[in-house]
């Protein structure tokens, strides 16, 4: 029961990034007004989609499958969650 229950804390995480992703793709990430930062609609667009898509099947898989699967899919969706940290700082960062 405690697993499903940080699992949904963790899916309310990934769908904020995601949402804030979708709706700030015409603006500078984090309202930062950098020299090097310019709006990345279409990378946003992939990431923001991207995070929801992995928040929905993680908590599909949380509700209906074995803890051992659940932590495998929570693992894989950190790894992505720091991809797209990566890429989207690589964007500030000139």
């Amino acid at each position: 029961m405690l697993i499903q229950l940080l699992t949904a804390c963790f899916n309310l995480i990934l769908l904020i990034e995601g949402g804030y992703l979708l709706t700030h793709r015409h603006r500078p990430l984090f309202n930062l007004h950098l020299k090097g930062a310019v709006p990345m609609p279409g990378l946003y667009l992939f990431w923001g989609v991207a995070l929801i898509i992995v928040a929905v099947i993680i908590e599909i898989l949380a509700l209906t499958c074995s803890m051992v699967i659940t932590l495998s899919a929570i693992a894989v969706a950190c790894l992505l969650e720091l991809a797209m940290t990566l890429t989207v700082v690589r964007t500030l960062i000139p």
